[in-house]
């Protein structure tokens, strides 16, 4: 980080936005801090996305929205911290074991679930960023019908531009199922598919496919 923001300093950036993953699931807000304070007085917002996976793309999206606008940091920042509150992501788990290994899950509720072939739905609290277990399905289909749902109930609420990204960790087959089926029920502004990162990855584990979306 401090390399990146001492370049953006020497090109003659007059300022900085570092969106990052939330606390609860990577380190790298702390030490973005840490490069922001070593570099002043050139100003560098460092933001806690409370999010992940393309939930924290769509923040960077708005960013770069407002920035060529000519939005000042202060006005980008509020744009962003207002769709931090309005983005939702839900996430159907394929191994519980990484939910355990992270004190996702506990060990007797994670055994009794993969007994009864019963997969947790995880959703990440735009609150305080932490991964939260929010419904049980025993089918794959299950989950998909539930994105489809939340999706439903949220443009519901009002708003017309529907913004979605489904993501997946190799489970590409299902990833692409389920963009059809919301490309086919939705009109949507914006649909992304995208495979999740190892950073992430390594912490709910392969098999899992979910959808980040929110309404404008």
């Amino acid at each position: 980080f401090l390399e990146m923001f001492e370049t953006l300093r020497e090109e003659g950036y007059e300022s900085a936005i570092c969106i990052l993953s939330s606390t609860n699931i990577s380190p790298a807000y702390n030490a973005a801090c840490e490069a922001r304070d070593m570099v002043r007085p050139f100003p560098v917002m460092v933001i806690d996305s409370h999010a992940a996976t393309m939930s924290q793309g769509f923040m960077v999206l708005e960013a770069i929205k407002g920035a060529d606008e000519g939005l000042t940091i202060t006005e980008v920042v509020e744009k962003v911290w207002n769709l931090r509150s309005r983005v939702h992501f839900y996430g159907l788990v394929g191994m519980l074991h990484y939910l355990v290994r992270f004190k996702r899950l506990g060990k007797v509720s994670a055994y009794f679930r993969a007994l009864f072939n019963i997969k947790p739905i995880i959703t990440i609290d735009s609150e305080d960023g932490t991964i939260q277990s929010v419904a049980r399905v025993k089918s794959r289909q299950q989950g998909l019908n539930y994105f489809l749902k939340k999706i439903e109930e949220e443009l519901s609420l009002g708003g017309e531009q529907l913004h979605v990204a489904v993501v997946h960790a190799d489970e590409a087959q299902e990833a692409e199922k389920l963009y059809e089926m919301i490309s086919q029920k939705f009109k949507c502004e914006e649909l992304y598919l995208q495979e999740l990162t190892p950073a992430i990855g390594c912490h709910i584990g392969p098999g899992v496919i979910g959808v980040n979306f929110f309404v404008s």
